[in-house]
């Protein structure tokens, strides 16, 4: 009787998770920087995806509080141009050549440092090396990857949304147009005639999803773009239809190496303080 009663529970625990027709995550979403020039996959990759993970296993609250410990993506950006061979890093700025993926090998392989330099690219001084070894990820996978045929959407949300539901911020190379780059509205409309030239097959950019809802014009995704202009303070729902049109690979980032105990002492907010 008692493992049957064990049993019970957990499959209605299962259930109950992959039943949700939504959630929504985007309280521990940082908002207050802009991505710096084109540096949106490691953007979207530590200042969004990774501080989200951070807030979340920390349990930081407080929006003030988020963007205090929010992680830099100039020093993943910085970390990725360093790679380059000397002349690309001499005729090439930190905005070319780098992806989503290329900017989570780098918080597998170096970590990430909270926010303090928004230099698009700058050397990294050594203490900068140790402190980010602290906020080192286990790795991270690829979940999606389109083909030029592109896969029905439905078939997509059944393999982005459970991890949405585990508070997985889901990070995406997409086709940006020019609607959805000057969208101001929170739930996003496509427009034809002003993407018409616009064939959604080459990613020029990168975001983070942060919840869904499948009740909202026929199942939405709620996307953080890299602008607070952009949509709802950086926030804007967008149907999974259109969505798929823009979409060209996803990732999730593995967790932290570090234990809760290993991390150094979180910043809290005093409105005594000056933030830059």
């Amino acid at each position: 009787m008692r493992n049957y009663l064990i049993l019970l529970a957990i499959f209605m625990t299962v259930t109950n998770v992959y039943c949700q027709d939504k959630i929504n995550f985007s309280a521990f979403t940082p908002t207050s920087l802009d991505q710096n020039k084109g540096t949106c996959f490691a953007y979207a990759a530590t200042y969004t995806a990774l501080t989200i993970k951070f807030a979340i296993k920390m349990e930081i609250n407080s929006a003030q509080d988020i963007n205090l410990n929010a992680f830099s993506s100039a020093f993943t950006a910085s970390r990725i141009q360093s790679e380059k061979n000397f002349f690309k890093r001499l005729f090439t700025s930190c905005s070319i050549g780098g992806n989503i993926e290329k900017a989570a090998a780098v918080l597998v392989k170096y970590g990430a440092v909270p926010v303090s330099n928004q230099l698009c690219c700058y050397t990294i001084p050594k203490a900068e090396l140790t402190l980010a070894a602290n906020y080192a990820i286990k790795g991270y996978t690829t979940i999606i990857k389109i083909d030029t045929s592109r896969e029905d959407f439905a078939k997509l949300m059944d393999v982005i949304k459970p991890y949405l539901l585990k508070k997985e911020p889901v990070i995406c190379a997409i086709a940006q147009t020019e609607s959805l780059r000057n969208n101001k509205d929170l739930i996003y409309q496509i427009k034809p005639e002003i993407d018409a030239k616009n064939d959604y097959k080459e990613s020029n950019h990168a975001i983070c999803v942060v919840g869904f809802d499948d009740t909202l014009n026929g199942g939405s995704l709620l996307i953080k773009n890299n602008y607070k202009s952009f949509g709802s303070n950086g926030l804007s729902w967008i149907t999974y239809k259109d969505f798929n049109k823009y979409l060209s690979y996803a990732i999730i980032l593995e967790d932290f190496v570090s234990t809760i105990s290993d991390f150094p002492p979180i910043k809290k907010y005093d409105p005594s303080e000056i933030y830059k």
